[in-house]
């Protein structure tokens, strides 16, 4: 019984929309961050606005690359949409090429994930 619950969530969870917001802070209070690829925290949501987790940024003081490691998280982590205050070139062809939408916006990570679930 247990791996037909399993495999139910599996394939409800296949076209499960992530969306990651670049923030200046751990929580919904803080900014949208406008250095989408150095921002302190990237939050993931899912597609109805809940938090499914907060990770620091662990690229924010590379030398270089931050935009192609960003990519690397986004992939990994099967985002569908990027919201930041600012998106690079670099990133925004990135983004473009791996048809991830993005959203510029400026504001609190709470507005934004609630513009965007609406």
């Amino acid at each position: 019984m247990r791996w037909i619950f399993g495999l139910m969530f599996v394939i409800g969870s296949l076209g499960a929309e992530v969306i990651v917001i670049a923030s200046d802070g751990n929580n919904v209070k803080a900014g949208v961050s406008i250095d989408a690829s150095r921002c302190d925290y990237y939050l993931f949501f899912n597609e109805e606005g809940s938090v499914l987790k907060s990770i620091k940024n662990p690229h924010k003081v590379v030398m270089g690359g931050a935009s192609a490691q960003l990519m690397k998280l986004l992939r990994k982590e099967k985002a569908s949409h990027f919201i930041a205050g600012r998106v690079g070139m670099k990133l925004e062809n990135a983004l473009i090429d791996e048809k991830i939408e993005y959203t510029i916006f400026d504001g609190s990570v709470e507005k934004a994930i609630r513009k965007y679930t609406e």
